[in-house]
């Protein structure tokens, strides 16, 4: 992540996750407001913000890219490697090998056997430009009716919402790219669940924990639940533990426009505690722009917010993926 953090970028992440010391939450809000006014020459009107726009962009650049890591770290950190990396930065994630050496018999005095090596790898995640446009009407924007600090907050939320699609969907399609026993479809097992959870455990000597929708979560059932067992799934909608597996909640959400659900509600991700299988990049910082009044012919004004970001996945035997039908 970010290391170097400008005061505005501090008092932003602080505002963010409810940690702000010196202020009260309503007064860091009224700061960072007051750090967008300032940019705008002091006092907001049309010609000022014209004659100092780009500074104004600069704070809100700023407000940007703190934001959107951050997002992503709260409901990804169990296995997501998230990563904030400068324009042009290339970084490297290095795939560790866990095989095991295979252990030889021989004769007394000989030690003639095949020499053996463990073999890493390394994943570099490629980036795209990710953007979004949104417009105003001239007269609230002139009367000055555009409230910065919301804006900035629901485009924040918005390029973390399109991440966490892009990771959803790269887990989804890594599917096909499994072979068994890291694959499994159809009604609900929990033979093959259990299996599951052994084979990742074997392959990479750390215990595995169950990742899925509250719904999806709820297809795990045991035939011998016990009492308490029955009140906590009633209680949460799942079980917290499964034959000593953690079971865990990923955050449903929408389709951006729709009403449609983003994460399948029958699909179970069996992780590695500890282990981040998939790879966040956000290169450089965010970037904001404006379509000037006058180049439409509807006295529309435009922002442009972008920044590059990429998702990768460990196509390897570190995680299992069992869809329930």
């Amino acid at each position: 992540m970010i290391t170097k953090l400008t005061d505005l970028q501090k008092l932003a992440l602080d505002t963010y996750k409810g940690t702000v010391q010196k202020y009260s939450k309503e007064e860091a809000e009224n700061a960072i407001r007051n750090a967008i006014i300032d940019a705008c020459g002091g006092e907001w009107n049309f010609y000022n913000f014209q004659k100092n726009k780009w500074d104004v962009y600069q704070v809100i650049r700023e407000l940007l890219s703190v934001g959107t890591g951050e997002l992503l770290v709260d409901k990804f950190n169990r296995f997501a490697d998230i990563r904030d990396v400068e324009l042009g930065d290339n970084p490297e994630f290095l795939v560790e090998d866990t095989s095991l050496f295979r252990v030889a018999s021989i004769a007394n005095g000989n030690t003639d056997i095949r020499r053996q090596k463990l073999y890493d790898k390394k994943l570099i995640v490629p980036v795209e430009k990710l953007a979004i446009k949104i417009y105003e009407e001239l007269d609230r924007f002139i009367a000055g009716r555009i409230d910065w600090n919301k804006m900035i907050d629901r485009v924040r939320l918005s390029f973390g919402n399109g991440i966490a699609l892009r990771i959803f969907n790269a887990i989804h399609s890594s599917y096909d790219s499994l072979t068994a026993p890291f694959k499994e479809q159809g009604t609900f097992d929990e033979g093959k669940l259990l299996d599951m959870v052994a084979h990742v455990e074997a392959s990479t000597g750390q215990a595995a924990a169950v990742f899925g929708t509250k719904k999806a979560l709820s297809n795990i059932k045991v035939d011998d639940a016990s009492d308490a067992m029955k009140d906590e799934f009633n209680s949460i909608g799942f079980y917290g533990v499964f034959r000593g597996t953690e079971l865990i909640q990923l955050p449903q959400a929408h389709i951006p426009g729709t009403y449609n659900f983003a994460i399948d509600d029958n699909f179970l991700l069996v992780v590695p505690n500890g282990e981040r299988i998939v790879k966040v990049v956000l290169e450089g910082d965010a970037y904001v722009y404006d379509t000037p009044p006058g180049s439409r012919n509807d006295e529309q004004i435009e922002f442009f917010f972008g920044r590059k970001a990429g998702v990768g996945v460990l196509l390897a035997d570190r995680f299992g993926i069992y869809k329930v039908a």
